[in-house]
């Protein structure tokens, strides 16, 4: 096929293809600045509707989980402050001797969980807009 592409370019092309007289045939530099080579977003994401949806998706979510973390951690002291009340005014014991409930470590347990996903797709959402690469790193 490479042989019968040339043949045809050859005889029918006049030889090449006709360039335009504004196109400059010069090859352009060898880019060094890192910035600019793995600048995804001015050269990709900016243009790239599914990128961009798939970006404010991510945004959103990174949001949600960050605010759903604190609720819930919010929730878990108010469990655990009116437990350490109700426990002290029914026995009056001393305030550190009341154990949590179980409903407080889920919730705390919630909030770090939910705060690891915001993390994390904070730090997935940075892929949209630098991605470095260096191939002696690809084992």
């Amino acid at each position: 096929m490479i042989i019968t592409f040339r043949n045809w370019l050859e005889k029918r092309a006049g030889g090449g293809v006709s360039w335009d007289n504004s196109c400059d045939l010069e090859i352009p530099p060898v880019e060094r600045d890192k910035a600019k080579l793995f600048d995804v977003y001015s050269t990709h994401t900016k243009d790239c509707k599914v990128c961009q949806d798939a970006l404010k998706n991510i945004n959103r979510l990174t949001t949600f989980s960050f605010i759903t973390s604190g609720i819930c951690l919010f929730f878990a002291l108010f469990i655990d402050s009116r437990n350490v009340a109700q426990q002290q005014l029914s026995t009056g014991i001393s305030l550190f001797s009341v154990a949590p409930p179980l409903s407080f470590w889920l919730l705390v347990i919630g909030a770090i969980a939910l705060g690891l996903v915001g993390y994390y797709l904070k730090k997935f959402s940075k892929l949209f807009y630098v991605y470095h690469f260096e191939h002696y790193h690809n084992d």
